[in-house]
């Protein structure tokens, strides 16, 4: 059964896992530039992308909203263990972004 968890009994983890003060700051800085940089792919000019067709920009940004998505949500995940269940949902989405960039690569 699914307990609730209180701020004084989760807050001692997060300390632990830099995820309060400055260090989450930072993380979190991380984080919103490569989601701005996702999220505003589509107001770029075609010809910012130095010839590039969409696809390997659009790549581009998942894969770095990825990876400052997992420093995030790896640590959340270890004082929050149900939201394991976020983090592989995180994992197959990028895998099917691989899968995504394979295709398109055999196309080519």
């Amino acid at each position: 059964m699914l307990q609730a968890t209180t701020a004084s009994d989760i807050l001692p983890q997060l300390r632990a896992l830099e995820l309060t003060g400055h260090q989450l700051v930072l993380k979190l800085e991380v984080f919103n530039h490569a989601r701005d940089d996702l999220l505003d792919h589509k107001a770029r000019s075609a010809g910012e992308g130095g010839g590039r067709s969409w696809w390997p920009r659009l790549r581009g940004f998942f894969k770095g909203a990825f990876k400052s998505v997992d420093v995030i949500l790896g640590s959340l995940a270890k004082a929050i263990p149900r939201l394991e269940v976020v983090k592989e949902y995180k994992e197959s989405t990028e895998c099917a972004v691989e899968l995504a960039d394979t295709i398109y690569e055999q196309r080519r």
